[in-house]
């Protein structure tokens, strides 16, 4: 049935796009409350799809397998990790949201894809994201536009900017890739080709430095990859021209808004989001028209072979043409001096600081940023666990004892092989390493027709990469869930005609794993979601009736045995409804789960200073200060309990609502 009807397979497939629909809406899923129930989603979606298959479910080649095996080692070795973690329940957590990747990568490696049935799936993604990205727009341009906004940068709807310039490139890719080429049909390609303006000029509007080093390099993959190179660079060459009138205006809103407050910058937002909204709407209605033109050129040029030798020979031209422009661009921006400029750039990076005063030059001239820190922390980690690392998503902690600034909290490395290294150590890196590899294996050898289609889906998982070199995208789930299922099908397409496939027992020991980690998905998955919904919903609704909180609280606590949380919120709970004992017994219980916590030892000096324990006080503020010892706040209560002024919590609680 399945080979005689290959549109079947957007039964599985469709759920899983709805999925990520639904994660765009809600930050990207990066909140456990919203990828914990849709990893449950992906487990059961994974052992129907499997079930219901059967035999049709196979491992279609050797690099699959190799793929899917390494991921399956690096999934275990992360909930290894939690033996030796300083904070398991982070590990534990990490490790789920792993697995959670890890079963969406199988679903899609597992269905027999086609071409015809791979360029549906992106292009339901694509339009998803064009519908989603025309919605966010649309919610920045009426009425006040800051809550579209993080600071000076336009974020929605991840709430993350880098992560938000990734989302809108994804779907480009493709739709670039689709557009210019002859199999889709005609009736689409200006389309495609205006979503591909329209979701880049998004992206540039945010002007993400990070964006802008992914997409360069996969743009370099993407020329390499897609056959037919002057039908691709055509393409890129006509978003280029219709967005270049535009990139001042879509500039504005940071350029003009940077270093404003709040209160200033609303309407400075206001007009420059309405003038970029115009002038994307003007570039993307260019595109089309421009698409209408080369897909009606295209229809009436009959292809011969001479006519494709010469094709080819003028993609190598203008490539050459294009590699000589960027030399010429580099040149210029530099004023001649690319070695100077980079060791001032260098400098820059290095200084954690912006040398351009806010408002006087775009993100793309500035290199300053906390980048430095946080990899030099990284680093540090890293040596200090190089085989097996600190444990999955073990980093924030570490970082609050090394960082060399006072306003930066970092839970993330911001770098993917940082991540890997830091968190999973050398093994880590290796394993994962091993998963990009055997990808790729596949898909660089995919000939035919399938080849643009594989190229198409993989250069989304591309810009994941390249870009996550310097950002954090792995903990986005519709980012990591999108990257690994595009490039699962291209995987598939790639393995077309596989001289050695796999034998049918790897085949039926794949398919017994899958149900197999599809099963533990939903004992882990569960009780941990609950726990969550118990956390969230005590510290909503604890001032109506405190002893419901507590009920919920104690529930969490024991469905997440590792989880610092719990404990932390019912001390603080504890502690604003008066009940001293309780929030003491609650914050050494967090001290237990998680002993490198700052936070546990700083609420138990305040409930000591309030008891009139001044040694004890300082006993814990300094164990506070070991573990975070740029925190404002732990600076200022040592200070002050020596003094007849002690900070008291109400004082605490007031900072806390005024923070950001």
């Amino acid at each position: 049935m399945i080979a005689r009807r290959p549109e079947l397979l957007l039964l599985p497939a469709a759920p899983l796009l709805a999925l990520l629909l639904w994660w765009c809406q809600h930050d990207g899923g990066y909140a456990p409350r919203d990828w914990l129930p849709g990893g449950l989603l992906i487990a059961g979606l994974l052992a129907v799809t499997v079930l219901g298959l059967g035999a049709s479910a196979r491992v279609p080649s050797k690099a699959v397998l190799v793929a899917l095996g390494a991921f399956a080692a690096y999934t275990v070795w992360s909930f290894l990790s939690i033996t030796w973690a300083n904070d398991p329940g982070r590990a534990l957590q990490g490790s789920e949201r792993t697995l959670v990747y890890l079963l969406a990568f199988t679903l899609v490696c597992l269905l027999p894809w086609t071409t015809r049935t791979a360029t549906w799936a992106l292009l339901a993604w694509i339009a998803g994201i064009t519908v989603l990205g025309g919605v966010a727009l649309a919610d920045a341009i009426t009425g006040d536009p800051t809550p579209s906004f993080a600071g000076d940068r336009f974020a929605d709807p991840l709430a993350y900017y880098n992560a938000d310039a990734a989302l809108w490139s994804m779907a480009a890719l493709p739709a670039v890739v689709l557009a210019s080429r002859r199999e889709t049909p005609p009736a689409l390609r200006p389309s495609l080709l205006g979503a591909a303006t329209f979701l880049f000029g998004l992206a540039l509007v945010i002007q993400s430095r990070g964006w802008a080093l992914g997409m360069a390099a996969t743009l370099l993959v993407a020329v390499a990859l897609v056959p037919g190179r002057l039908r691709l660079l055509a393409a890129l060459a006509a978003v280029a021209v219709v967005l270049a009138p535009a990139a001042g205006t879509l500039l504005d809103p940071y350029n003009l808004a940077a270093g404003l407050t709040e209160r200033e910058a609303a309407p400075v937002l206001a007009e420059t989001m309405d003038d970029a909204a115009r002038a994307l709407g003007l570039s993307t209605l260019g595109a089309i028209v421009v698409g209408l033109l080369l897909t009606a050129l295209d229809v009436r040029t009959v292809p011969t072979p001479r006519l494709e030798r010469a094709a080819r020979t003028g993609g190598r031209a203008l490539a050459a043409v294009a590699a000589v422009a960027a030399l010429g661009a580099v040149m210029v921006a530099t004023d001649g001096d690319p070695v100077g400029a980079a060791d001032d750039a260098l400098a820059e990076f290095r200084s954690g600081q912006e040398t351009a005063a806010p408002g006087t030059a775009g993100r793309f001239a500035s290199f300053g940023s906390t980048r430095y820190d946080l990899y030099r922390v990284s680093v540090e980690v890293w040596r200090d666990h190089p085989v097996a690392g600190a444990g999955q998503d073990n980093f924030l902690n570490e970082y609050l004892e090394l960082r060399d600034n006072d306003y930066e909290e970092a839970r993330w490395t911001h770098s993917l092989p940082l991540r890997l290294l830091t968190h999973t150590g050398l093994v880590g890196l290796l394993l994962f390493g091993a998963v990009l590899v055997a990808a790729a294996v596949p898909i660089l050898r995919t000939r035919g027709p399938a080849r643009a289609a594989a190229a198409a889906a993989a250069l989304p998982a591309v810009l994941w990469v390249t870009q996550g070199l310097v950002d954090w995208l792995w903990e986005y789930p519709v980012l990591t869930v999108a990257a690994f299922a595009l490039l699962g099908a291209g995987m598939v397409l790639g393995s077309e005609g596989d001289p050695a496939p796999p034998t049918g027992l790897a085949s039926r020991i794949v398919r017994a794993g899958a149900v197999a980690a599809a099963l533990v998905a939903a004992v882990l998955l569960v009780p941990a979601w609950i726990a969550d919904r118990d956390v969230a919903r005590a510290s909503q609704s604890w001032t109506a009736d405190p002893q419901a909180a507590y009920r919920r609280l104690e529930r969490a606590r024991d469905l997440a045995p590792l989880d610092v949380r719990p404990p932390i919120v019912e001390g603080v709970i504890a502690r604003r409804a008066g009940d001293l004992d309780r929030a003491r017994e609650a914050f050494l219980e967090a001290v237990r789960r998680d002993p490198r916590n700052w936070y546990p030892q700083f609420e138990l000096a305040l409930l000591a200073t309030a008891q009139g324990d001044r040694k004890a006080a300082a006993s814990r503020l300094g164990a506070a200060r070991n573990r975070n010892p740029k925190e404002p706040l732990v600076l200022e209560a040592a200070e002050r309990l020596r003094s007849d002024d002690p900070l008291t919590f109400e004082q605490v609680d007031e900072r806390a609502r005024r923070t950001p």
